[in-house]
């Protein structure tokens, strides 16, 4: 990952959503002063068993990343809560409708976000249990409007 500075520096603020099977940008915000949390990385693991989870990170032309937060799944739908009977139920579904705030390095480097979940995001589905090894299910092109003249050199 690309070495950031700890210090306060220009960044990106965007709000996305996934609304009945589309991602887009909702709204885009440049603050010229903010220290972001340092970003994550992703744990090992043997490579036939692959990573479940979320999360989403920027990358460069060249898909190194430079900026990575791993969160909760959003399409995971809740928790399977076990009853007193032994029965199962499940709590806190997924919606249909998901909102992310994303923020990131103001830096000319930045060209896309990718979002990575082990749970397939579809509209007509209630509650989507994890599928396997978490993989990319969303690119968005975020590359600077502005020439990306802006960020640290």
């Amino acid at each position: 990952m690309a070495d950031l500075p700890k210090r306060p520096g220009p960044v990106r603020r965007l709000t996305v959503s996934w609304r009945g099977g589309e991602w887009r940008v909702e709204n885009e915000r440049r603050i010229d002063r903010m220290t972001l949390m340092r970003s994550d990385e992703l744990p090992r693991v043997d490579s036939k068993q692959g990573l479940a989870g979320f999360w989403w990170e920027v990358v460069d032309d060249t898909g190194k990343v430079i900026y990575r937060q791993i969160g909760n799944n959003p399409f995971t739908g809740g928790q399977e809560v076990v009853k007193r009977d032994g029965t199962l139920t499940h709590t806190g579904a997924a919606g249909e409708d998901e909102l992310f705030d994303i923020v990131f390095p103001d830096i000319p480097q930045v060209a896309a976000l990718h979002f990575y979940s082990d749970a397939t995001p579809a509209p007509q589905k209630i509650m989507s249990r994890p599928e396997g090894p978490a993989r990319r299910i969303a690119e968005i092109d975020v590359r600077s409007k502005r020439g990306g003249g802006r960020g640290h050199r």
